[in-house]
């Protein structure tokens, strides 16, 4: 629990796949990390040269606010500078950890920028400590006339399998290319009828 967040980009578009294999496989060894991107190059200009940015949700801008929220993984990466998404599992903010009392998840995303459109959404699920690599749930695109009109929520309802823990996570592609992905949230799913009342 000591390493909270991993980098998905840095400002070179050229590496974002490999980051992106690179995190997928740290998730499926069991490394919970929420995402982060940053402009940190050797480039003139550092600080401004690439849109490469971390979004967060804190109470407030404080210090010990902004660190909070890091340390909960409260955070969503993307190559651009002024989108903002928020990701929810049952009402638990991305970056949670919580055991579901419900026989279903439903996976909400919410992402504005602007005049932006998105091209696609995809969403991602694993098992942590497996051999497996996450896989897209769900692949949900533009039409080929046009974008997906910004702000947008999506949903999706998954139905966990009992006595396991999945983590999931939503990739926003929009139409000019950039990317946002949001902090994975991990989900333990009790062995057994969740929904019964107990006697």
């Amino acid at each position: 629990n000591a390493m909270r967040l991993v980098e998905t980009s840095n400002g070179y578009p050229e590496d974002s796949g490999e980051y992106f294999d690179s995190i997928q496989r740290a998730l499926s060894k069991g490394w919970r990390l929420g995402f982060t991107a940053s402009d940190d190059h050797h480039d003139h200009g550092w600080g401004n040269a690439k849109p490469d940015t971390t979004g967060l949700w804190a109470n407030e801008l404080s210090k010990a606010e902004i660190m909070g929220a890091l340390r909960a993984r409260r955070t969503y990466a993307m190559n651009d500078t002024d989108a903002v998404a928020r990701f929810t599992a049952n009402g638990h903010w991305m970056g949670a950890e919580f055991t579901n009392t419900s026989a279903v998840l439903t996976l909400e995303v919410v992402v504005e920028d602007g005049k932006e459109t998105a091209q696609s959404v995809e969403w991602y699920s694993g098992v942590p400590e497996s051999a497996a690599e996450p896989a897209v749930l769900k692949r949900e695109t533009a039409p080929a006339d046009g974008g997906l009109t910004l702000p947008r929520q999506w949903s999706f309802i998954v139905t966990p399998t009992p006595g396991t823990t999945s983590f999931y996570f939503p990739r926003i592609l929009e139409t000019d290319g950039n990317f946002i992905m949001c902090s994975p949230i991990w989900a333990t799913q009790p062995a057994g009828d969740v929904t019964r009342t107990p006697r």
